[in-house]
């Protein structure tokens, strides 16, 4: 029973964990088109606000123009160059040798 029990959960964290292979670009694009659908939702709303006044319209439009404007930051890459952001530890005194 308690192997059954293991096998269980061990299948459904994989499941959970797991579910498909998520490499570089596959993450690049999920959140690119996520950012997408925010903007989209965004300006949605944003059009769907009742203004009469000038003030209101034009904080209105400017907010559409700088959602429209704005860019997704992406995802850090793997490429990047560890070693320069690494601390070097000091040198080991001449009394320890």
């Amino acid at each position: 029973m308690f192997f059954l029990r293991c096998t269980f959960w061990l299948a459904i964290g994989f499941v959970v964990i797991k579910p498909f292979a998520l490499d570089a670009n596959t993450a690049s694009a999920l959140a690119e088109d996520a950012f997408a659908a925010g903007k989209n939702a965004v300006i949605e709303q944003a059009m769907a606000l009742d203004c009469n006044d000038a003030t209101c319209v034009t904080i209105k439009s400017a907010a559409v123009v700088s959602i429209l404007a704005s860019k997704p930051h992406g995802l850090p890459t793997a490429n990047r160059n560890i070693e320069e952001d690494a601390p070097i530890p000091p040198l080991r005194p001449l009394w320890a040798s």
